[in-house]
């Protein structure tokens, strides 16, 4: 296994406070603008896919800009060291 693996995380984002779609969109956006990581959202949660590095220095930048503010928020995150590919539908068999 490499060093730096290709990983698959999961985030899902719970604002606790006020009108929680901005603050979602916002971090999703910022997510999007890391170099080296795909990042696909459907209604429930957000796939973030990449080298380990990468991956976890955009979640931890873009979760320490939320978490810095004064509004709650509670983050949930899954993370496997599988190179999923999370743009397409699984194959269910």
């Amino acid at each position: 296994m490499s060093d730096d693996p290709i990983i698959t995380s999961e985030i899902s984002m719970y604002p606790l406070d006020g009108d929680v779609e901005p603050p979602i969109i916002t971090f999703i956006h910022a997510l999007r603008g890391h170099p080296g990581v795909e990042v696909v959202t459907n209604a429930m949660s957000t796939q973030v896919r990449g080298r380990f590095t990468d991956v976890q220095q955009a979640l931890s930048v873009c979760m320490k800009a939320v978490l810095a503010r004064e509004e709650r928020v509670v983050f949930v995150t899954k993370t496997l060291n599988v190179d999923l590919a999370i743009d397409q539908v699984p194959d269910l068999g």
